[in-house]
């Protein structure tokens, strides 16, 4: 079939390019103009990534053919407008139109954030690509869980859940009915900025992804006007880790950092760089059978500051040197995090606890101070974790290259390598792992000046000796 005759769409030249308006954004046709080097097979490959932008643009009609040839193969044609779905039992035309009848009837009282989700929904192109506006009276079983670094975190019951069930009778979305979720009340939100929502939209760019916490959406609380942002129930990092200490082989040590590594590959294959990644961002999703997955992207700052203030917050032992002295986020100082990362899980601690996080610390961390790697923890991994958090951010792995390196070790052990290096420090490293009687971090070891939730970080004339 034809599709693109199909569609009646108006011809320009010699039938080789056409000009695609908003039945073809609809529709979920990627926007792009084909080159010489194009392959029309390869191309459909692409067809699930978001569009940005509904302005037309010129491809030809064998690329719309092939693409909306390839969605009605692997997804069917929507029954009630006959052309191809965009997802599994989902069509973004259809969709779409219900998103936009129900415009009229909701709003969460800002026009930002307005805009944001009914844009979102607009460009569904699966049952998890948009946000919602969900309202708090549709949350029950609220419970406080701890303060995070810009607000309160509580764990809810969503009454009526995401629309993610299949009604084979009706032959449409429904909502799956009560879904435990965590609320995160965003601090001072009453004065939420635009560039904090062009943070949250990096967050919704990825809410596809496996390794990043999902996010429905954005609800408020009615008492304090505050926004909250509704996501996936899921464990802490850190109360996982040391809950299980114990317990926690090196092969699922390897298999955490491994999730962790791959959600931060795929930000950074994105160009997104997350600005505030430490371990309170980190999550054990319990909706999604365990995975590791990281929360907060790009959100390093309150929700009522402007990115521009060129103000620094995060959480100190995380915060690469360079960062420290004034340099810009880059991957390469996510990279510096993830090797403090390392260090906790190989530990079930956390970094530089016995001390103050103040000016004299930040001071040490540029001269080179680091935590000390315990015993019993594999040379390989060692030497890992140190080129992570080298004080020269060049010297540093890419996240693909964490990711190759750790896929490395873990089938290295699946396989039983009995004669690999690696097997034999990851096998030494476990027995001594089993008979050891460390304890992690206590109460009683923490400093009270010792903060691990992300702040304003106000330190200047920082010096390398």
């Amino acid at each position: 079939m034809k599709f693109s005759k199909k569609l009646n769409l108006f011809e320009i030249s010699s039938n080789k390019f056409v000009a695609l308006g908003q039945v073809i954004k609809r529709m979920g046709v990627v926007l792009k103009k084909p080159t010489d080097n194009d392959n029309t097979d390869n191309n459909t490959d692409n067809i699930d990534n978001s569009i940005s932008s509904p302005t037309i643009q010129l491809i030809s009609t064998e690329h719309i053919d092939a693409v909306l040839e390839w969605r009605h193969r692997t997804f069917w044609d929507c029954i009630e407008c006959g052309y191809p779905r965009t997802g599994y039992s989902w069509c973004q035309n259809c969709e779409s139109y219900r998103f936009e009848k129900q415009f009229p009837h909701w709003t969460s009282g800002n026009i930002d954030i307005d805009d944001f989700i009914r844009k979102s929904q607009k460009l569904a192109q699966t049952d998890r690509g948009y946000m919602e506006w969900i309202p708090h009276d549709n949350f029950t079983d609220v419970e406080y869980i701890t303060s995070g670094g810009y607000g309160d975190i509580f764990t809810a019951v969503w009454q009526e859940g995401p629309r993610w069930a299949w009604d084979e009778n009706d032959q449409t979305r429904i909502r799956t009915g009560p879904r435990n979720v965590t609320l995160k009340i965003l601090d001072n939100s009453q004065n939420i900025t635009t560039d904090f929502l062009n943070e949250l939209a990096s967050h919704y760019q990825c809410n596809s992804e496996s390794h990043v916490l999902f996010c429905y959406g954005i609800s408020k609380d009615p008492m304090t006007n505050k926004y909250i942002l509704v996501m996936d129930y899921a464990q802490s990092f850190y109360e996982y880790v040391i809950e299980r200490s114990t317990r926690i082989s090196w092969m699922k040590k390897l298999e955490i950092l491994y999730d962790i590594a791959l959600g931060l590959a795929m930000l950074h294959r994105k160009n997104i760089v997350h600005r505030n990644f430490h371990p309170g961002n980190i999550f054990i999703d319990a909706n999604y059978q365990g995975y590791t997955c990281i929360s907060d992207i790009g959100q390093y700052y309150p929700s009522d500051k402007d990115s521009n203030n060129k103000k620094l917050y995060g959480v100190l032992p995380y915060v690469s040197p360079e960062v420290l002295l004034g340099t810009d986020f880059t991957t390469a100082s996510d990279i510096y995090s993830f090797g403090m990362i390392m260090w906790g899980i190989s530990t079930a601690r956390r970094p530089f606890a016995d001390r103050p996080h103040d000016q004299s610390l930040a001071s040490d961390i540029c001269n080179s101070l680091r935590p000390k790697a315990v015993k019993g923890t594999p040379p390989s991994f060692v030497k890992l974790m140190k080129k992570c958090w080298d004080p020269n951010p060049s010297n540093r792995p890419n996240a693909t290259e964490l990711v190759d390196i750790l896929e490395g070790w873990i089938k290295v052990l699946y396989n039983n390598y009995e004669s690999s290096d690696i097997q034999e420090e990851f096998n030494a490293a476990e027995e001594y792992r089993i008979n050891s009687t460390s304890a992690p971090n206590s109460p009683s070891m923490f400093h009270p000046q010792a903060i691990y939730t992300s702040r304003l970080l106000n330190f200047s004339n920082l010096k390398v000796w």
